[in-house]
């Protein structure tokens, strides 16, 4: 499944402390859905072991939810609470941690893809400047001093721009999302495809849950931090309020990115299936977003390895 850059089920899947590993999040999933009390359950996993798990322990024996326990040690996004809290009311714990487990996996074997295309590329800069130095300094370079000094001010700058683009390609959905509502860039159809796959995708599960969709809307009223998408979300919540359809509350503030998905809403709310609906078109649409993901995943790496080839060189002639 897609879950990076324009990605990413849910919020994001680093929280602002060292987050649950996938593997402790599975091993809780299996205690609870054996019908281990979630205080029992997170005590027997791994999850105990973490940082924050004796406070979170402690938590869950004061009656405080799995979503609120994980939220106040601050091991979960917003969009990761709101999936585990809907998870809490409707009893879909394990459904909701196996859920986080898939998405920190992904998002992980992406990074680790990236990461290893970096080391090559750091290493072409590191043969750059040492090859560069070496040449001034058996050319009999006047000042050694001044070459060193801009030599090394080349490669910190190839570095900064490097780690500038490796921050961009593993930036959380949501940021991208944010972003593109900002510049006003909705029609593009990676924006298009990416709010489905995370926005509707993330509004389904709550329905699926039981929640009521004004309620769904308003859980997600803050996840994106730009007023017009604040503005646009509880105004389309507040017409659900009172009486309007959630297709139509939702086209009428430019919440829905094409006019098949609304034909869907429209079709999938009358039929009473909003949640499964939500889903297909959630798998169907992380198809066609991995093609764009596939290109960036490809050509960037490859628009750094000719950058940093051309600085080696400067520095070498």
């Amino acid at each position: 499944m897609v879950r990076a850059l324009f990605s990413n089920r849910g919020h994001s899947l680093i929280a602002r402390t060292k987050s649950l590993s996938p593997q402790q999040l599975r091993e809780l999933a299996t205690l609870v859905s054996t019908g281990v009390p979630i205080a029992s359950a997170w005590e027997k996993s791994s999850a105990f072991n973490h940082p924050s798990g004796t406070s979170v322990h402690r938590l869950l024996n004061l009656g405080s939810s799995l979503s609120q326990s994980l939220s106040r040690t601050k091991l979960l996004s917003s969009a990761q609470q709101i999936v585990l809290a809907a998870a809490d009311d409707s009893g879909k714990q394990p459904e909701a941690l196996l859920r986080l487990a898939a998405d920190a996996e992904r998002r992980a074997e992406r990074h680790n893809r990236l990461r290893s295309k970096w080391g090559v590329i750091y290493m072409l800069l590191l043969v750059g400047w040492s090859v560069g130095m070496i040449v001034s300094l058996t050319n009999g370079t006047d000042n050694p001093v001044a070459s060193f000094f801009s030599h090394t001010v080349k490669s910190l700058f190839a570095y900064l721009v490097i780690r500038f683009a490796g921050s961009l390609v593993t930036r959380d959905s949501w940021w991208w999302l944010a972003l593109a509502w900002k510049l006003h860039a909705q029609s593009l159809k990676p924006f298009r495809l990416s709010i489905i796959v995370n926005w509707f995708d993330l509004l389904g599960w709550q329905l699926s849950a039981g929640l009521d969709a004004e309620s769904a809307l308003r859980n997600m009223a803050n996840l994106i931090p730009a007023k017009p998408y604040r503005n646009s979300v509880n105004s389309a919540a507040s017409a659900v309020r009172n009486g309007q359809s959630l297709a139509n509350a939702l086209n009428k503030n430019d919440l829905i990115p094409n006019n098949e998905m609304l034909g869907v809403l429209t079709v999938a709310e009358a039929s009473g299936k909003l949640g499964e609906s939500l889903a297909l078109q959630t798998t169907l649409s992380e198809q066609f977003l991995q093609l764009y993901l596939d290109v960036v995943e490809t050509w960037l790496p490859r628009g750094l390895y000719a950058f940093v080839a051309g600085l080696a060189l400067s520095m070498v002639y």
